[in-house]
């Protein structure tokens, strides 16, 4: 069978944000870091607990592990502990931190303040979230704007006391992008937080998608011009993984799905119904559980059949239809 070619899409994807799993502080971390020697649980313990200048002195005493599988976290840390180093941090609302190098961002700083309240305030205002997350949003230094650069689409990270929103330089050059990245990021803490951070990673990269308006028509045409790359949801699941470029074609178009399939839930149940879907995942009841256990059911699986009355295959099946 002739398969057409699938729609160009850009070079660079300024939509491929991604926020890191929520991890315990000293667990394996997402790089895939296998080494047994414990000064790597230490490394990960100040980061969660965003002692950053600790944990980059740290790194500089060690090696760059097993086949260089620590250079990303390294390049990470770095970027950070420079924000931290050399730059300053101001409340700029409730629940909300704003952290910046001076000299970089100049006269910037309390119009971006601004404008990260003010975006909180829609975010809140539109999914009728009233839960308080305390926030730090760091913007990172020109430095880090780099092709080789960790992250550098800007990421979300929960930390001990409070979540953590890390800007590229690029993205605060002007406020669409901005607008779009913050939008993201923070759309990661009203999931992560609803869901009692349980919730999976294609529904909180989608709902992010579809909070920040990222949904693509050109990532539709190819949907529905390709059907072999829209994936099932145990595929689509995998593409959030570590170890993936943020940049490439198809991590672009799994966020895409993800985001078209959570603004087409949006249509069935409202933003309203999205809220309760993620509420879904937070229930810890003993019966909950048992019924899981029994069922041999994923917590997605039934959080989609408890608002939704349906499976995950049914509604990806579904939402590629629609597309049509």
């Amino acid at each position: 069978m002739r398969v057409s070619p699938p729609v160009p899409v850009p070079e660079t994807y300024s939509s491929a944000y991604a926020p890191f799993a929520p991890r315990l502080a000293g667990s394996s971390s997402m790089f895939g870091i296998v080494d047994d020697a414990p000064y790597w649980n230490v490394v990960m313990r100040l980061y969660d607990q965003d002692k950053l200048v600790g944990a980059s002195d740290f790194l500089a005493k060690m090696g760059d592990g097993y086949a260089g599988s620590a250079v990303p976290l390294r390049r990470l840390i770095e970027s950070e502990a420079k924000s931290r180093r050399e730059g300053i941090q101001s409340e700029i609302g409730d629940h909300l931190t704003l952290e910046y190098i001076p000299h970089e961002q100049q006269d910037r700083a309390e119009h971006i303040g601004r404008f990260v309240v003010e975006s909180v305030q829609n975010l809140k205002s539109r999914f009728q979230w009233k839960t308080d997350e305390n926030v730090l949003v760091t913007l990172l230094s020109i430095e880090e704007d780099s092709q080789w650069a960790t992250a550098r689409y800007g990421y979300c990270s929960q930390k001990t006391e409070y979540y953590k929103i890390c800007i590229p330089f690029h993205a605060t050059n002007d406020p669409h992008s901005f607008y779009r990245v913050f939008s993201h990021e923070y759309s990661h803490v009203i999931s992560l937080s609803q869901s009692s951070r349980r919730v999976n990673h294609w529904v909180g990269e989608g709902f992010s998608v579809y909070a920040s308006n990222d949904c693509d028509d050109r990532a539709r045409d190819a949907f529905i011009s390709n059907p072999h790359i829209w994936l099932s949801p145990e595929r689509l699941e995998l593409q959030f993984g570590p170890g993936l470029d943020l940049g490439s074609r198809d991590k672009w178009f799994a966020y895409q799905q993800a985001g078209w399939i959570i603004r087409y839930l949006a249509k069935k149940h409202g933003d309203h119904g999205l809220m309760e879907f993620l509420g879904q995942y937070a229930d810890e009841s003993i019966l909950r559980n048992l019924k899981l256990l029994a069922l041999g059911e994923s917590r997605t699986r039934d959080a989609v059949h408890a608002e939704y009355n349906t499976t995950p295959q049914k509604l990806f099946d579904e939402v590629a239809s629609s597309l049509r």
